[in-house]
């Protein structure tokens, strides 16, 4: 294979758009030198929160769960980090052409404080350490649940944090000490000081975080995934909490000034990563529609590109496209910086040893 054309390329610590030729030889891109300008290529894209394995709040089949791989693939994503799932996945690595899954296990949350039929139950803060060691030996990544509405509060329920400081602290702690990471859900502003303190490795939704947050999120170098699709629902979420007004007000306030929010973090240099959740229709192949959001949050196009592509492979550890890298990248008959819609219709992915033709 040879492709001539606008390469997102990393050479020497930077990373820019070069006209250039690459070619896959020994299992490796190689760069080379061309005129031609047939393709723009960049490095596969990354959903960083993809529920690959359910379906709803159930377990996918097989066939449900290779079709979603492949409406992923489909799309430009070649790689994905798991957001939580009922049942493992392992057994589809097996399987060639289909995105590289980064699995972070079961969600974890207390009893009776998440969606029911999706977490592991940790009855009690003194137990949270060792439920998230068990998740954290199987998985490099661990899903936590950091805040839920507490409905024994009756009509006063709103959005507050599941867990104490200091079991949170002790808990991320001991998926450190065994190489694992931490993500967080949280939409609640309560929430996100102890998560900044206890060293989570990434934030999830993040819409309760306000400017001083945000500022000390970049400090730390925890990222945030702001799902701006899944937050979009939150105005019907809250149209059916009638029994509970305070979390409505909490949900619709979210909403409304979700825009903005992300706006802000982007402002502040807080690193940003792409994430579809479950909202996008459909559910799978649907990262076009979250980086269209994120457009409307007024980040650049070349941003966008950035934020999906090479900078959440180096994040994750993954290669992005170099001389002797693994072949993973997309290729478009246009280019993206004009115009981001684009990115709705690769004509190539290529994932390892396997390339597909755009549907």
């Amino acid at each position: 294979m040879h492709l001539s054309g606008m390469v997102l390329w990393s050479e020497g610590g930077t990373t820019a758009w070069q006209r250039m030729g690459i070619t896959i030889a020994d299992g490796a891109v190689r760069g080379t030198p061309a005129d031609a300008c047939e393709y723009w290529i960049v490095p596969g894209l990354v959903d960083v929160h993809c529920h690959v394995g359910l379906v709803g709040h159930e377990v996918a089949t097989a066939a449900q769960l290779l079709a979603q791989l492949q409406d992923n693939l489909h799309s430009g994503v070649t790689l994905i980090r798991d957001a939580g799932v009922i049942e493992p996945t392992n057994w589809v690595d097996s399987f060639g052409g289909a995105p590289t899954i980064i699995r972070a296990g079961r969600h974890l949350a207390k009893t009776k404080r998440y969606i029911r039929e999706l977490p592991i139950n940790v009855p009690s803060d003194a137990e949270l350490p060792r439920f998230v060691l068990e998740q954290a030996q199987k998985n490099p990544w661990v899903k936590l649940v950091g805040d839920w509405i507490d409905r024994r509060q009756g009509a006063d329920s709103v959005l507050e944090p599941l867990w104490d400081p200091g079991a949170l602290k002790e808990a991320v702690a001991a998926a450190h000490s065994v190489g694992s990471k931490v993500m967080v859900h949280t939409f609640a502003h309560a929430t996100i000081d102890d998560l900044l303190e206890a060293e989570v490795d990434s934030i999830e939704h993040g819409t309760g975080m306000d400017a001083e947050q945000m500022r000390e999120a970049k400090a730390r170098g925890i990222p945030v995934t702001p799902t701006l699709l899944q937050v979009g629902t939150f105005a019907d979420i809250a149209q059916r909490a009638h029994k509970y007004p305070k979390y409505r007000e909490q949900m619709l306030r979210m909403y409304e000034r979700r825009y903005e929010q992300v706006a802000l973090m982007a402002d502040i240099g807080v690193t940003l990563l792409v994430g579809t959740d479950t909202a996008p229709r459909p559910v799978h192949g649907g990262i076009y529609q979250e980086l269209a959001e994120l457009r409307k949050a007024g980040l650049s196009t070349c941003e966008i590109i950035d934020s999906a592509t090479w900078k959440a492979r180096q994040f994750f550890g993954y290669s992005d496209l170099h001389e002797g890298a693994v072949p993973d990248f997309v290729a478009y008959r246009a280019d993206p910086r004009d115009n981001l819609d684009v990115l709705q219709t690769p004509a190539l992915v290529v994932s390892g040893h396997v390339t597909f033709a755009a549907k």
